[in-house]
């Protein structure tokens, strides 16, 4: 089973091959970045992967790319990164305020 881990530090995608881990608990370390988790397998009727001994779940990553209103722009944007919603990013490339809202909402983007 290969999951998908996005590093908290520095938001490179992880690939994990959990069928080729040495233990049910084992030692990675982000490629960019070398930030360490300690993974642990999934059991068989579990969806998310635990994390250290604080048991926190590595929830799955809500990276979107939408494109800015006003250039078209491609904007990677991770929303489980955003606190508090509505949330205000600006365009890269022609600062744009777009407002972003709760993924968990019906779709909306609007510009400021």
């Amino acid at each position: 089973m290969i999951k998908t881990i996005v590093c908290s530090k520095c938001t490179k995608s992880i690939k994990v091959d959990f069928d080729k881990a040495p233990r049910d608990k084992f030692t990675i370390a982000c490629p960019e970045c070398q930030q360490k988790y300690i993974l642990e397998k999934p059991k068989k009727n579990e969806d998310s992967v635990k994390l250290d001994s604080t048991d926190r779940p590595i929830i799955p990553q809500k990276i979107k790319n939408i494109p800015c209103p006003k250039c078209k722009s491609q904007l990677k944007i991770d929303f489980n990164r955003i606190v508090r919603f509505p949330a205000i990013i600006s365009c890269r490339s022609c600062e744009t305020k777009i407002k972003l809202n709760d993924p968990s909402l019906p779709k909306k983007i609007e510009t400021g």
